[in-house]
């Protein structure tokens, strides 16, 4: 093997320690004032921040220590995440050693290739190194605590990672065992008496340095000098970082965010880094570049680009609630304001939609056909009431005539009753996804919400004549089908019901409680434009018994030995799945359209 596969090698793994790492922390502790409230490591200057560039593109940090309490409850699972990955990890290996065992030369007038054997076995000691890492003991020994604070950002383009250590002698220990194992060593150079090591893949230098009590680990072009390279390890500070600009402590404020992994990216600021002159990084890194891989834009382009970014113009992201019972996200695609309230009127209310409904799953979503109607009409008298000129623009205001003429064809008023569609799986059991055998048992509910739903019920009433004869009234009582109707379909028993604003059907025992659940729930306000809520015990077991019949079924067709690879890999994705069940209890998804923009939230209940 040659020093750069060698070191390629290498700087894959030591990639990937640090991805273990980042899944080795947890989240946070017993929301509490003291907690969310100290929000002042967010404009410390002499913090983890104040490496970060005040203009940086994007940017995650977490500048507050985990809390005991949390990580006491969360450091269980995690080990067990760990060893499954772990586990998943060396039969990779082993597999490999094998089939490089099975594809040797059977005859002995060939001398067998001892070189990719070498590789193999090098490469499978290094795996073995970061395997070690796979346990929160693993990752202790490297330094790397519960404590440990980290921040991955954009020093102009090129990201980088500053992660706190406990110890820096036992990081470096780290990489040099991994070193010794792939049988390379990493390039050492040396500024202003900082060392850091690096590997030269083609045109990037994959470099990792301890400075302090700190581990660094960035990427650069190979052309970098000591300035450029110094600026990206902080061994010269930005002349305003985004502790003192205060960004991330707006954000969090705005939002109610706490300081634990609280983020932002600026499109505004990746566009601008092609449409404007650019000094430090950014500028070295295009002097290196071929100058056609750096458009050539009109100042019209320039400044019609600017204005569509603008529409959205960053991105945040953070945690507003947190204990050891229950975790509250949300990302935050913001929009500029016209956009914003345009959007709001989308979503329409619908019975039980972002409401918790218990079972394994319900799914749903709304829509106002109406509002999204004169939301689009009004982008198209927008642009033609100030018509792109640039012509990268040209296909989209060329599309303006093709709306028009779309929107004057004409649409059957019951489309414009929709207001959205909900389901809920209460129970699912007995499928075989081996066999694609449906399964044997299955409750579930599905309701359209719509205005003057009755419309629909007498279009129904005329296609089907057996639908005619059910005495079915816009009173929400359930009304139970001919077992007739149900013939071929696989299903025993199932029930419909509607209202003046909703129709709605369940199949399996008890539809009748169920429909009247559904019809009968409250709206959720504000209304949500998509809404997931699943229990994650039964999902996940429900996702490992479908993955485990599709490997048995799957072995049996096997004779070569890789039966025992697949069926070994299957039981690591088993851990993994066992260990979230152990984590999860219920998982909410929601999306709103608000002032703010396009908000996506989500809450994580834990078990005890």
């Amino acid at each position: 093997m040659n020093d750069f596969a060698r070191n390629r090698w290498l700087a894959a793994l030591a990639v990937a320690a640090f991805g273990i790492a980042a899944c080795g922390k947890g989240k946070s502790e017993d929301q509490a004032p003291e907690s969310l409230g100290a929000l002042e490591s967010l404009t410390d200057r002499g913090g983890l921040l104040q490496y970060v560039p005040a203009d940086t593109p994007y940017v995650f940090a977490n500048t507050q220590s985990l809390p005991d309490e949390f990580m006491d409850k969360m450091e269980p699972v995690t080990d067990q995440l760990l060893t499954a990955y772990r586990e998943m990890l060396e039969r990779i290996g082993e597999q490999a050693l094998e089939d490089l065992e099975a594809d040797e030369p059977e005859t002995d007038e060939l001398e067998t290739d001892d070189e990719d054997r070498v590789k193999a076995e090098r490469a499978f000691a290094v795996i073995g190194e970061v395997a070690s890492l796979m346990s929160i003991e693993g990752l202790r020994a490297a330094g790397i605590t519960r404590d440990s604070r980290l921040v991955f950002y954009g020093n102009g383009l090129l990201p980088v990672l500053r992660m706190e250590l406990s110890d820096a002698k036992r990081f470096d220990a780290t990489i040099e065992r991994f070193e010794e194992q792939a049988d390379a060593r990493m390039s050492v150079a040396e500024i202003d008496s900082q060392t850091y090591r690096y590997v030269d893949t083609d045109a990037i230098k994959f470099i990792v340095a301890t400075i302090g009590n700190q581990a660094v680990v960035t990427l650069s072009p190979v052309g970098f000098g000591d300035e450029e390279i110094g600026a990206l390890l902080g061994l010269s500070l930005p002349q305003t970082s985004i502790a003192e600009s205060g960004e991330l402590l707006e954000i969090a404020e705005k939002y109610g965010y706490s300081p634990y992994y609280l983020g932002l990216v600026s499109t505004t600021r990746i566009a601008e880094t092609f449409l404007a002159d650019q000094t430090g990084i950014n500028a070295a890194l295009f002097q290196l570049m071929d100058a056609s891989e750096k458009p050539e834009l009109s100042e019209v382009c320039r400044n019609e680009i600017r204005a569509a970014v603008e529409i959205a113009p960053r991105i945040a992201m953070g945690y507003d609630e947190f204990s050891t019972e229950r975790l509250s996200s949300s990302v935050i695609v913001e929009l500029r304001s016209d956009i914003a309230s345009g959007l709001t009127g989308l979503a329409a209310p619908v019975p039980g939609l972002g409401v918790d409904h218990g079972g394994m799953m319900s799914l749903g979503f709304s829509l106002n056909p109406l509002a999204a109607r004169e939301f689009y009409e009004a982008r198209l008298d927008a642009m033609e009431a100030a018509p792109y000129e640039c012509e990268l623009f040209a296909e989209l205001q060329a599309g303006v005539e093709q709306g028009r003429i779309a929107l004057q064809q004409p649409v059957p008023p019951m489309i414009y009753d929709f207001r959205g569609l909900l389901a809920v799986i209460d129970n699912m059991d007995g499928y075989d996804f081996a066999q694609q055998k449906p399964p044997e048992i299955l409750e579930a509910r599905a309701m359209l919400a719509m205005e003057n739903a009755n419309n629909l019920i007498m279009m129904g009433r005329m296609m089907v004549p057996a639908l005619a004869e059910l005495q079915l009234e816009p009173d929400g009582e359930p009304v139970a089908l001919d077992p007739a109707m149900l013939a071929g379909t696989g299903i025993d028993q199932a029930s419909v019901a509607f209202t003046e604003n909703a129709l709605a059907i369940a199949v399996g025992e008890d539809t009748e409680a169920g429909l009247a659940a559904m019809l009968g729930a409250e709206t959720a306000d504000p209304a949500p434009f998509f809404s997931m809520n699943m229990d994650a015990v039964r999902y996940f077991g429900f996702i490992r018994n479908a993955g485990e019949a599709q490997t048995r079924h799957a072995a049996a067709g096997l004779d070569d030995g890789s039966e025992e690879y697949l069926e070994a890999t299957q039981a690591a994705q088993a851990e993994v799945l066992a260990a979230l069940q152990e984590l999860y209890d219920r998982i909410l998804i929601d999306v709103y359209f608000t002032d703010n923009g396009i908000e996506m939230r989500s809450v994580v209940t834990l078990r005890d």
